[in-house]
């Protein structure tokens, strides 16, 4: 959910929740409407126990200046929170599994949007798309670091994937990725987590393509990715029917756990207020990080 898709398998189910709010709640410049007034039941005390933690986003690409944000996560094993408080569109999104939905909120107009999580589900033959560069290669490389590194108070020791990717179309791009994770199953609060994962697995049903649930939770990941322009993409830029320079040279990313904690949440914290208006669009200022 945090950076781009171009990951290893082991890797895919941590983007999963941030690659579907970018491709489910998509914004335009129409005028707000009212529908009509919700108002989303809070959690049980026993559903509000659960984790929260702020993740500092960095991402760098060739010919473009780096840019930098944080996402709060808020998570129970029947909801999900994110909060994107610099983002100027949608600002807050929250899953609720126990209602079966999915909220996009713009906290400023006091406007949301919703829709189901089985239908969001659906678009995971579209996120495997975008996910073109996961798999692995025969050339892939794994290894385990030496020293320890202390992340948001818990310490995790850094391991390296390095793998050489092919577009799903090829001849396209191509690369060569390294990425570096650092992850303690040692968090308090963290079985919360596992929870929601494992519970959002199962309403996917068949149609999820990845399994299981972390052991670990990921304290930083940065990756740096090089890309090679295929022979398609170079034909294609000679005769005028694409833009080589879409492609950049090079991506850096890296996502670092600011602080994190065992959480009783407020029965508030998953819900909405009778006062927020349903809407047909959010504005478009600012979109989705």
């Amino acid at each position: 959910m945090i950076l781009t898709p171009c990951i290893s398998r082991a890797h895919k189910g941590i983007l999963f929740f941030g690659l579907l709010c970018g491709i489910v709640f998509p914004v335009s410049m129409q005028t707000n409407k009212a529908l009509a007034s919700s108002s989303v039941p809070a959690l049980s005390p026993e559903q509000s126990q659960g984790l929260r933690w702020t993740v500092e986003i960095r991402t760098e690409q060739s010919g473009k200046p780096a840019q930098s944000h944080q996402l709060t996560y808020s998570a129970t094993p029947t909801a999900l929170r994110i909060d994107q408080p610099d983002n100027k569109g949608v600002n807050r999104i929250l899953w609720r599994l126990d209602l079966g939905k999915v909220y996009a909120i713009d906290t400023r107009t006091r406007t949301y949007q919703e829709q189901s999580i089985k239908k969001i589900l659906s678009y995971q033959g579209f996120s495997d798309l975008i996910g073109q560069h996961a798999g692995s290669n025969p050339g892939d490389i794994h290894t385990i670091g030496h020293a320890q590194e202390t992340v948001a108070g818990y310490t995790c020791t850094p391991e390296t994937y390095r793998h050489k990717f092919r577009g799903s179309v090829v001849g396209m791009i191509n690369g060569d990725q390294e990425t570096v994770v650092c992850a303690s199953p040692e968090v308090r609060g963290f079985q919360a987590l596992q929870s929601f994962r494992k519970h959002l697995l199962a309403m996917g049903g068949s149609k999820m393509k990845f399994s299981g649930t972390s052991s670990a939770f990921y304290l930083s990941i940065s990756r740096d990715t090089r890309y090679k322009k295929g022979f398609i993409i170079r034909i294609l830029n000679a005769i005028g029917l694409y833009d080589a320079s879409k492609v950049p040279a090079f991506q850096k990313e890296s996502s670092v756990v600011q602080n994190v904690s065992q959480v009783s949440f407020a029965p508030s914290t998953f819900r909405l207020s009778s006062d927020y208006r349903k809407a047909l669009s959010l504005p478009q200022a600012g979109g989705t990080p």
